[in-house]
């Protein structure tokens, strides 16, 4: 309970706007350099505290949720504090909270609790140090490693790349000099160009990173986006070899198929390719989008009908503030591999019934089970449909010692206080739309209730108060196994909205799955299941 009544500034006062920033992440430099000028003022710094005093104790009750928690005293003070809202607070105040920001920042704000409850004074340079803590980038954990210098690309995606060579040598985030050969036995990683130019190479395949603005495909499978102004300009953007021609990009987007016998295929999606096989006197075949060409041993190039094959443009990728985030709980995506993934794409209208990740260029061989009514694949937009209620599942028996990333981005896009959920269920039915293992939904609106997030079985063991944020979110679930009572981590985006412990025996986790709400139009996107080993 507060024993002292609360000073705190006008809602409209710089320090309340500069404080909020602080805390929503949103600080500037500027405003970091005015926040430290201002709290050289002692009446300042005591309003100060009062309001860092407040966020952590509500962000403390709010990640607990659990109405009796005691408020931590506030700090003690011998300064005098601006009185410009002072009014005695009993229990909880009745204050409008931001609760999206409360989430944002409910680690940094407990830690700094901490040091308070302590009788830690915020005083002089103490007080600058606590605003270059919340405002500078360095004082975020970031997952990724310096690039190297001289390098002109890195891996930016990877879904269960395996090597040639037993040392696997590249991960994510690899830097990638000129001269770098990647051989890739099977897999898919997508290399990102200083230049703005997306490789995405499926084994196996041989490339070579050469210049900024030119590779070589010896054998296998790529498609190349280009950044420029676009096609007309009649400026090439990139160069590709291969054993058998040199292909000119003037501004598209295009796939190509090198045969071990060095043939090759090009396929155009967007914009203009120039293709010059290998032959005395040849001259370039010019390819626009919908159209094919082949570049066979010692032969002209010529137009062909576009080969059935399905090129990636792009893999799924994680946000960054996810990945940021899941590193406070021991994940390492360089580490990771990916035991499905799950585009949606295929034939317009498509069953989600008894059809395979793998089959629409994903990875995974087992068969979705869903129901045959109102779910369906919508290729146009790579997105699952379910417009009734019910769950589609996929078999997946988590082993101890290992942590699990799984997570979908969702978007409800109609239904009111309906929902569609991500998590790990016990069974293969259908019907029941709540899961019975550790799991997460996100509704169409917050209006009524918020998300949620629950340890299970269906909606019990509530995790957090939820969050309210809706639109399109990725919503993750990390699994560890690596202790005998395992524990569930949950994310929506990068925020961290709480965890669980989890008893494995009467968990009986069988299954991951997408569950629907009734009466509602969910949208699911970029489904994902991972692992890395302890």
């Amino acid at each position: 309970m507060v024993t002292a009544p609360l000073s705190l500034p006008g809602p409209d006062s710089e320090l309340a706007r500069l404080t909020n920033a602080q805390f929503d992440g949103s600080l500037t430099a500027a405003d970091r350099d005015r926040l430290a000028a201002l709290l050289q003022d002692p009446a300042v710094r005591a309003s100060y505290r009062r309001i860092v005093w407040l966020h952590a104790n509500l962000t403390r009750i709010w990640c607990q949720d659990a109405d009796g928690i005691p408020w931590v005293p506030q700090p003690a003070s011998d300064e005098p504090a601006v009185s410009t809202a002072a009014a005695p607070v009993h229990h909880r105040p009745r204050i409008k909270i931001h609760w999206d920001r409360l989430q944002k920042t409910a680690s940094r704000a407990a830690a700094l609790l901490v040091a308070i409850a302590l009788g830690a004074s915020l005083l002089g340079i103490g007080i600058l140090a606590v605003v270059a803590s919340f405002s500078s980038p360095a004082a975020t954990a970031s997952p990724r490693p310096p690039r190297a210098a001289g390098s002109i690309a890195e891996i930016a995606a990877v879904e269960s790349p395996v090597w040639e060579t037993a040392a696997e040598p590249f991960g994510i985030w690899s830097s990638l000099m000129p001269g770098t050969t990647l051989a890739l036995d099977r897999g898919r990683v997508e290399l990102a160009y200083d230049s703005g130019t997306i490789v995405v190479l499926e084994g196996p395949a041989v490339f070579a990173v050469a210049t900024a603005d030119s590779a070589a495909l010896d054998r296998g499978k790529a498609t190349i986006t280009v950044a420029g102004p676009g096609p007309g300009d009649g400026q090439p953007r990139f160069t590709l070899h291969t054993p058998s021609a040199t292909i000119t990009d003037l501004g598209t987007s295009f796939g190509v198929l090198v045969s071990d016998a060095g043939e090759t295929s090009v396929s155009v999606f967007d914009g203009l390719v120039d293709l010059l096989p290998r032959v005395d006197g040849a001259v370039p075949l010019r390819l626009t989008a919908g159209e094919a060409g082949d570049a066979l041993a010692e032969q002209p190039a010529r137009k062909v009908i576009p080969p059935q094959q399905r090129f990636e443009r792009s893999l799924p990728k994680a946000p960054p503030d996810l990945l940021a985030a899941l590193v406070s709980d021991g994940w390492n995506e360089a580490r990771a591999t990916v035991l499905v993934s799950e585009s949606f794409t295929g034939t317009n209208a498509s069953p989600l019934v008894g059809s395979q990740p793998a089959a629409r260029g994903g990875i995974g061989d087992e068969a979705w089970r869903a129901p045959r009514e109102g779910w369906s694949v919508d290729s146009a937009t790579g997105a699952l449909v379910a417009t009734t209620h019910g769950t589609a599942t996929l078999p997946f028996v988590p082993q101890p010692g290992h942590r699990y990333r799984i997570s979908v981005t969702i978007h409800a896009t109609s239904g009111g206080i309906g929902w569609g959920g991500v998590g790990f269920t016990n069974g293969a039915g259908v019907a029941n739309y709540i899961p019975n293992g550790p799991w997460l939904r996100q509704r169409h609106h917050t209006d009524v209730q918020p998300n949620g997030a629950f340890a299970g079985p269906g909606e019990t063991n509530a995790v957090g108060r939820g969050d309210t944020l809706t639109g399109e979110q990725t919503r993750t679930i990390l699994l560890d196994t690596t202790g005998p009572q395992w524990r569930a981590v949950f994310f929506v985006d990068g925020i961290r909205l709480g965890e669980a412990g989890i008893n494995p025996q009467s968990a009986a986790i069988s299954h991951v799955c997408l569950a629907a709400f009734p009466n509602s139009r969910i949208e699911f996107r970029h489904f994902l299941v991972s692992t890395m080993p302890r």
